[in-house]
């Protein structure tokens, strides 16, 4: 096990059987069985089998979980995959836990602060930067706001617009 990445929780017990809906950062949450081993939140492996999917929410099914009371009490149990389960992105494209911890950059190379995380509240990802003086700033993680994520260097170069520089 290198690095644990969260994917998803548990959200509620389905039905009397032990079912329980998951609710999944996945694109496509249905691919859930391709990234095993599947681990909770403690690092212990989980034997997952997929019942029904909708979108980003799946009903499954975890080996040794028989009835409802025992799926109510893993409500909030957070899935995790092992980072180097995932495949490959095409160049321009990353994966979130690939971002946070990165120092962002204005256009002239001083620092602003540090990915904190990045969060998607349905227009587009938005970088969470806290800087140096422990406040977080919101930017859009779009390509005219941010036009270099350099992972080898470990950087990401941000063009603040005029209006929001105030804040940063």
């Amino acid at each position: 096990m290198s690095h644990l990445i969260k994917i998803g929780q548990i959200t509620a017990p389905h039905g009397i059987k032990g079912c329980m809906k998951v609710h999944l950062s996945l694109e496509m949450p249905q691919n859930l069985e391709r990234y095993k081993p599947i681990y909770d939140q403690k690092g212990h492996p989980i034997n997952i089998q997929i019942v029904s999917a909708k979108k980003n929410q799946l009903i499954v099914k975890i080996n040794g979980i028989s009835d409802r009371t025992m799926a109510e009490n893993l409500r909030g149990t957070n899935i995790y995959i092992d980072r180097n389960c995932l495949p490959p992105l095409p160049s321009g494209q990353y994966y979130y836990c690939d971002l946070v911890g990165l120092t962002v950059l204005n256009g002239t190379n001083t620092v602003i602060g540090k990915v904190k995380s990045v969060e998607n509240y349905g227009a587009s990802d938005i970088l969470v930067v806290t800087t140096e003086k422990k406040d977080d700033i919101f930017i859009a993680f779009t390509q005219q706001t941010v036009p270099s994520v350099d992972l080898k260097n470990k950087t990401i170069t941000v063009l603040i617009p005029d209006f929001a520089k105030e804040e940063a």
